[in-house]
């Protein structure tokens, strides 16, 4: 199993969608999708949040305001976020080839996602976990409350996800219900339990399943793999799917 079999990089979809060739128009709607999922996002919730206090100027103190301005920031880029995702058609499992609709839709749902890196607040939705809950609801997982993340782990396509309350994701933990197989898409679900602890710069792709109370340590790449209950995964046991011997 190679390494293209677990590399989730959404700017490939530019490269195989023209056979690696890339054409001038082609580099500019990119760029138009790009500005409208990524860009809007970020945008919008400055100017309504701006707009927001300065109604609310007249009534609450400008010092409570300044302090309070991260939280309604970030709320109203959560609920931008929430119309753009529902807007898009949802994204379903299977194998796709590189010109087919369902591509096109999937990379629409990859540039919202970027939009959080973007905007700046992903360690403040990463840090509250009323948060956290709202964004991933609103990005479409099926998540519990009480979910414990480092700022720094990466969630992609996230209607894909399903993750139990309780569960622990440590720091660059790249989550990822999509690759590419050769010059075709796959997407698939990635379901984590209840009480899973992930440890540090794990990559967990399509089709994996994770369930209640696993433990998986340092540095391991899961792809089409099913971790079973209470299972203690050591450090670095698993890479691209197959376990060292």
């Amino acid at each position: 199993m190679g390494k293209q079999l677990m590399y989730p990089a959404g700017y490939l979809w530019l490269v195989h969608w023209q056979g690696f060739s890339m054409n001038k128009g082609a580099l500019l709607l990119s760029d138009i999708v790009a500005f409208i999922f990524v860009v809007l996002p970020v945008s919008g919730s400055w100017v309504i949040s701006l707009g927001i206090c300065y109604y609310l100027v007249t009534y609450i103190h400008l010092a409570i305001l300044v302090i309070i301005f991260p939280l309604i920031l970030t709320l109203v880029f959560i609920l931008l976020n929430f119309i753009l995702r529902i807007c898009l058609p949802s994204l379903k499992p299977g194998v796709y080839e590189k010109d087919s609709k369902m591509t096109k839709i999937w990379f629409c749902h990859f540039l919202l996602g970027n939009s959080l890196q973007a905007s700046g607040l992903q360690p403040i939705v990463y840090s509250f976990h009323i948060f956290k809950y709202l964004y991933w609801a609103a990005m479409g997982a099926k998540s519990g409350y009480g979910i414990l993340c480092n700022h720094l782990t990466r969630i992609r396509d996230f209607q894909l996800l399903e993750i139990g309350s309780g569960t622990s994701l440590s720091a660059d933990t790249h989550i990822a219900c999509h690759t590419w197989v050769g010059d075709r898409l796959m997407l698939g679900k990635v379901v984590i339990g209840k009480n899973v602890f992930v440890g540090m710069d794990v990559t967990i792709g399509p089709r994996t399943t994770i369930e209640d109370e696993a433990w998986v340590g340092t540095g391991n790449k899961l792809f089409r793999d099913h971790i079973k209950a209470k299972e203690k995964l050591g450090n670095f046991a698993y890479v691209h799917g197959r376990p060292y011997k």
